[in-house]
């Protein structure tokens, strides 16, 4: 069963070269692209994603904002932070909301991936039953 990836950024470019990235890694599915929080709070409940690719700063509602929301409504969710950013102020508040890992922008293209992989690991080492 693929792992489900929503992936939410308000800069398209960028968004649709993630998607194309992670749909051509086996084992992983994009079931969504959103461009923003209040977006992607609306969107996952319809498309039930295992992790969620968060960028920080959007409009209509930032994505700190969004990752508390979701994780009130789906708390079996991961959510790993994206921002252009690599201020300590913002990992820690994109950490506190709930994401459980924060990648920059610049370095999605080789730390996103294994951030990802490293959340499917942990899952499988967590199932109910197992370990």
């Amino acid at each position: 069963m693929p792992l489900r990836v929503m992936i939410v950024d308000d800069h398209t470019i960028f968004r649709r070269a993630l998607a194309e990235m992670l749909a051509d890694t086996p084992g992983i599915e994009v079931v969504a692209e959103v461009g923003d929080g209040a977006e992607a709070v609306a969107r996952a409940a319809q498309c039930l994603p295992d992790v969620v690719c968060m960028d920080i700063s959007m409009p209509r509602m930032s994505g700190i904002e969004a990752t508390r929301l979701l994780l009130e409504a789906l708390p079996e969710l991961s959510v790993i932070g994206l921002s252009a950013y690599a201020e300590e102020h913002l990992i820690g508040d994109m950490l506190a909301a709930g994401a459980c890992s924060y990648v920059t922008k610049e370095m999605a293209a080789t730390d996103l991936l294994p951030a990802i992989e490293a959340l499917v690991a942990a899952r499988v080492r967590t199932r109910p039953g197992e370990g």
